[in-house]
């Protein structure tokens, strides 16, 4: 799901740069999940997304733009497994509810979309050497 430049949860101690170290769990964590990456927004989905978002994941598909697509890819690429791990109706649709009960709940949106429980476990992965 979208992965959106207002910060996160629990913001990295220093900025992901990239690293000799970092490449490799990266291709480890790409070929393990089967995911494809896709470093620009199709055409048919830019109508859909809000301003600021860096990446979105679409069942395997990662879609990437922004100014740190190490963190962007580590971010989607834990929302390809949870999609693995729960299947993808059901990873969509906890998505949804939570998003949505977090509205109700009075907070603002981007606040809704980091208090999702899929994305606190993604924003989490952005800081870890290996996925």
């Amino acid at each position: 799901m979208p992965h959106l430049e207002f910060g996160t949860a629990q913001p990295c101690p220093t900025p992901m740069k990239l690293r000799a170290s970092n490449p490799e769990s990266l291709q480890r964590a790409i070929a393990e999940t089967g995911a494809v990456i896709k470093y620009r927004f199709p055409w048919w989905l830019r109508p859909f997304l809000l301003r600021g978002v860096a990446g979105i994941t679409l069942g395997r598909r990662i879609y990437i733009e922004g100014a740190n697509p190490e963190s962007i890819l580590r971010h989607e690429l834990v929302h390809v497994r949870q999609i693995q791990r729960l299947g993808l109706v059901r990873f969509y649709w906890t998505y949804i509810r939570e998003y949505a009960a977090n509205l109700r709940g009075g907070l603002s949106s981007a606040e809704a979309y980091r208090r999702i429980s899929l994305e606190e476990e993604a924003f989490a992965a952005e800081c870890r050497e290996i996925l």
